[in-house]
């Protein structure tokens, strides 16, 4: 009986206000880990520092997973406690959505390219290709340094 109660419950779908509210919260969960993040780098406490952080950056892709539900509740498909359970188990994809800012740069000799040259636009062509690889990275970067700082 048990089983079928579980899984009536994975089907049962949710609805945009419920999702609208797991936004909400997953916000301020980011908001608390954050604050505390804060609290242990000025106590010296780095790694411990480093974990929470990420942990921050993982509530902003659940609250950004959340926020897409929700919208896709509000034009009414069905979005399933299943499907959400599945959408925030692992800790990449959170991280893939929590859109973690990266930046490109490049070593110039000389003087910079005139904007709208040639040589400017191919050098903002070849900056976006850097950052678009870079932000394809993070995730897993960020993953690998909450583990090893839990080491």
């Amino acid at each position: 009986m048990a089983t079928k109660r579980a899984s009536a419950q994975t089907k049962t779908p949710l609805s945009a206000d419920v999702l609208a509210k797991g936004t909400t919260y997953a916000m301020e969960q980011a908001w608390c880990l954050l604050r505390d993040a804060v609290l242990l780098i000025q106590n010296k406490r780095y790694p411990s520092s480093l974990v929470l952080a990420t942990f921050c950056l993982e509530q902003l892709g659940r609250a950004e997973i959340y926020r897409e539900n929700a919208k896709q509740a509000s034009a009414g498909k069905p979005v399933t406690l299943g499907s959400m359970g599945r959408a925030l188990t692992d800790h990449l994809p959170k991280l893939f959505k929590a859109q973690i800012p990266v930046t490109a740069s490049m070593a110039l000799c000389g003087e910079p390219p005139a904007p709208g040259s040639e040589a400017g636009i191919e050098l903002a062509e070849r900056l976006a290709a850097i950052r678009k690889i870079r932000e394809q990275e993070a995730p897993q970067k960020a993953l690998d340094i909450r583990q090893r700082a839990l080491m």
